[in-house]
């Protein structure tokens, strides 16, 4: 998002949340995995979790909720993409 557009996110339960995953190509090695981090991280109220490929900390769905607002860096788990 840029400038002064408004986006609506509609999340209906902890399950859509978890699986949002706009950043995450549907080959990605080890998606799965990645998948079952980030929903594991959303159960257990966490910012974020470490990917099991790269090594880095990924913020997650929840966390970038939070912020209220897209930071416009493509992150892997942004709910303000479609």
């Amino acid at each position: 998002m840029s400038g002064n557009a408004a986006t609506v996110v509609i999340v209906t339960n902890r399950s859509d949340l978890a699986a949002t995953a706009p950043g995450l190509a549907l080959d990605a090695p080890r998606r799965e995995q990645i998948l079952q981090c980030h929903a594991d991280a959303i159960e257990q109220g966490q910012d974020g979790y470490i990917d099991p490929v790269s090594g880095y900390f990924v913020m997650t769905a929840a966390y970038h909720l939070s912020r209220e607002t897209c930071c416009d860096n493509d992150c892997r788990h942004c709910p303000y993409k479609s």
